[in-house]
């Protein structure tokens, strides 16, 4: 398990099998996919960590975010993708 917390922008990613991305209420598959943190912004219902995917996911292109995956940082934050399944990811840097 990853420390959320210790999250910079470049660290590398490898997410958990059994990971799922949020887009439109679909939950989309990224198990052992692989990404980079690119940014993490403030909204009205907490702190979100965006990472871009190494492989293009056809489901998220054309989308707001890209080919990104929006997490939560915060248990207790609504949209994005898991908290939990953020800190199963292994970081490779």
């Amino acid at each position: 398990m990853i420390r959320t917390d210790k999250l910079e922008v470049g660290d590398r990613l490898e997410f958990a099998k059994g990971t799922m991305a949020v887009q439109n209420r679909d939950e989309i598959d990224i198990s052992l996919l692989q990404g980079t943190v690119e940014s993490f912004e403030k909204k009205l219902d907490g702190w979100f960590v965006y990472v871009e995917l190494d492989e293009v996911v056809p489901e998220l292109v054309g989308t707001e975010d890209g080919n990104c995956v929006q997490f939560n940082l915060d248990e207790k934050s609504f949209g994005g993708a898991s908290f939990e399944d953020l800190r199963r990811a292994k970081k490779l840097t």
